[in-house]
This record gives C-alpha cells, structure tokens and sequence, in this order.
C-alpha cells in the first residue's frame, strides 16, 4: 500500500456517515471537519505492520490473538491508526516502533476511520 491508496481508503471513509460524537462541540458538522483536517495531518507513509489483540480486545471484542496483518496509517503520541485490507476496517492501536512487544490493537473496528481515530 502507498500513501495515495491510503489517502483514496481514508477520504472514502469520510465519504460516508460518521458515527463520531460531537463531544459537546455547539456544531458537530464543523467538529467533524476539524477532526478529518486533523487525521489528515497524521497520515503517515504506509507500512505493513503485524499486530496483536490485548487481553481486552480478545475478552470483550472477541478478536483473536493474532498476529494480524494490517497497516499502519496515521499516529500520534503511541497511538496507531490501523487498517485491515482483509476486513476493510479500521483499529486503533498502540506501540512503539522497534518496541519487543510490537503492536496492539484496542479490538473496536469499523469502517469509519475518524471514529476509529478517535476512540
């Protein structure tokens, strides 16, 4: 995956309803925009990544342990935007490149990236 197949899988996510709260925001169409701007600003150069479901994810969301291949989209303090070409959905996760314990997902997934992004 490059970076324009990841912008083309990002913008037709925003392309479709969004499931994110306005968070108090007085007008949640302009909080919405603000948000994508600030995700859009997160992308970052592809990369294929292996990624495993923590205790949670595999208790509550039912996700196995993996590792899943998946690729890493947009990050910020820790945190990972994920996607997963084999569901067409979006996980946030966590790690650090080059950290022993890789990658791991929270286990929510959908196919609405802000919603995921933004946990």
């Amino acid at each position: 995956m490059d970076r324009s197949l990841a912008t083309r899988i990002i913008e037709e996510s925003f392309a479709r309803p969004c499931a994110t709260p306005s968070m108090g925001a007085p007008d949640r169409e302009a909080y919405l925009a603000q948000q994508r701007d600030a995700l859009r600003q997160r992308l970052i150069d592809p990369f294929s990544v292996l990624v495993r479901a923590d205790d949670w994810a595999q208790k509550y969301c039912g996700r196995e342990p993996g590792p899943h291949a998946m690729y890493a989209l947009a990050h910020r303090n820790g945190q990972w935007l994920f996607y997963s070409t084999k569901l067409g959905e979006f996980f946030l996760g966590y790690g650090k490149l080059g950290d022993s314990e890789g990658f791991n997902m929270l286990g929510h997934s959908s196919d609405d990236a802000l919603a995921e992004w933004l946990g």
